[in-house]
């Protein structure tokens, strides 16, 4: 088994307090022997880095423009103190079926530097940030140990106010470190649960509706029964039509991303 570290970023409004409580009482409900999770908070104490009920507060500034120093910040703290095969950057909205997760990442190479994650299409409104090209989204970047040591000399100066997972994938491919793609279930574009080792569950619109969804997910994939699985996915997915029955025109985009989504699925394999 892997021993697997999850780095959350944890900075924000009150609403990320309530999102990271609902991971803690679902999928992150207890540390295993294999895989820990460690929130990442900016302490208002200068030069004080302390880990307490698995909140790692680190001398650094909350602003959402400082993420990408809080996530390399944490980094270096783990490879001082803690032992791991795997690390994982990631948010408050997202849920992860732990363990799944060493299954997961049994395909992937340990001997040399690789990172793995869900690529997105950027496309630039202007050339603030370079030109189109891929990157690897925020809600989950997989890194092995050999990658951890190049991430870890990575100076968030070089990036600044550029947005974290963007800056991340740069200084990536800058370093010739090798990019694997893993699937994800992403319930903010598709609003259907599909099978997957991570989903997120974020929701620009509506603050609270990430805690909800990481709550009915969680009695689908805790609970032992079928039916009562069937029963929770049904409130689920009435849930996300309600989101998506706002508007007419949600609707429209719903179904055109919905559609994208199968035929790129059938191209995949």
């Amino acid at each position: 088994m892997y021993k697997i570290i999850i780095l959350a970023i944890a900075n924000g409004p009150p609403v990320y307090d309530a999102h990271r409580i609902a991971q803690s009482q679902t999928w992150a409900r207890e540390d295993t022997p294999d895989i820990k999770i460690r929130w990442l908070k900016s302490s208002s104490i200068a030069n004080l880095e302390v880990l307490n009920n698995r909140i790692l507060r680190l001398n650094s500034s909350p602003e959402f423009t400082r993420i990408l120093q809080n996530r390399v910040l944490g980094l270096q703290w783990i490879l001082n103190n803690e032992k791991f095969d795997w690390v994982i950057f990631t948010n408050t909205s997202t849920y992860f079926r732990i363990n799944k997760l060493s299954k997961l990442l049994k395909k992937m190479p340990t001997d040399r530097p690789v990172v793995a994650g869900n690529l997105q299409p950027y496309y630039p409104k202007n050339d603030q940030w370079g030109g189109k090209r891929t990157y690897l989204q925020g809600s989950g970047i997989y890194i092995n140990y050999e990658a951890a040591l190049k991430i870890a000399n990575l100076n968030f100066l070089d990036f600044i106010n550029m947005p974290d997972d963007l800056a991340l994938s740069d200084y990536i491919r800058m370093h010739e470190i090798e990019i694997r793609k893993i699937p994800v279930c992403n319930l903010y574009l598709h609003h259907v649960l599909f099978p997957s080792s991570q989903i997120r569950v974020k929701s620009r619109e509506y603050p609270k509706l990430p805690e909800v969804r990481m709550y009915h997910i969680h009695r689908i994939h805790s609970s032992r029964y079928i039916l009562i699985k069937i029963y929770y996915w049904i409130k689920l997915e009435l849930l996300e039509f309600r989101v998506v029955n706002k508007s007419p025109m949600n609707v429209i985009k719903y179904t055109v991303r919905l559609t994208r989504y199968f035929f790129r699925s059938k191209d995949t394999k």
